[in-house]
């Protein structure tokens, strides 16, 4: 019989069409999933809120940039979680002849650099303590790392909340 279904002790209960209660387990579980979705859906936004953010200023930094040559001065040692880093101190001169010494925002082991070392570097006329390897993946890594988390982040919470939505059939018997 159509919407009847049957509890424990035998007794008949009516249920209305395509109202049938989820066991109270999965109904938790569909909340939690629910939640998570939630969560990965606003931490999503927030990446790509801050990927935003670091496109516009790095678009601002590059009509502002100037290239030049750059040389590597010497490389800072210090301790990070997995033993020790090296962070190069890159030494340029503007047009005026001032000589500008500009610690690198990234360290490796082993070092992505060696002193010596000449290479491009673009940096900001108005403060040139603010530079980078003129590089791609140097100038816009926090706008491609913070936008493919925050775009996966969306995608899964979107799923979730998905499927935290969808009706389960009621089991026969």
């Amino acid at each position: 019989m159509s919407g009847l279904g049957r509890s424990g002790d035998g007794d008949a209960t009516v249920l209305l069409p395509g109202a049938a209660a989820p066991p109270a387990g999965q109904d938790r579980g569909r909340r939690i999933l629910r939640l998570v979705g939630w969560i990965q859906l606003g931490g999503g936004a927030l990446f790509l809120v801050l990927a935003a953010v670091f496109f516009l200023d790095t678009r601002g930094f590059l009509a502002r940039a100037v290239e030049t040559e750059a040389q590597v001065a010497r490389l800072v040692e210090h301790r990070g979680d997995n033993g020790l880093l090296y962070t190069p101190v890159f030494v340029f001169s503007t047009p005026q002849g001032t000589a500008v010494e500009v610690l690198h925002t990234a360290s490796a082991n082993p070092p992505a650099w060696r002193p010596g070392q000449r290479l491009q570097l673009l940096y900001d006329p108005l403060d040139p303590k603010r530079a980078s390897p003129a590089s791609a993946m140097s100038v816009w890594l926090l706008v491609i790392v913070f936008g493919g988390v925050g775009f996966v982040m969306l995608v899964v919470g979107a799923v979730l909340n998905i499927v935290a939505s969808r009706r389960v059939a009621p089991r026969p018997g």
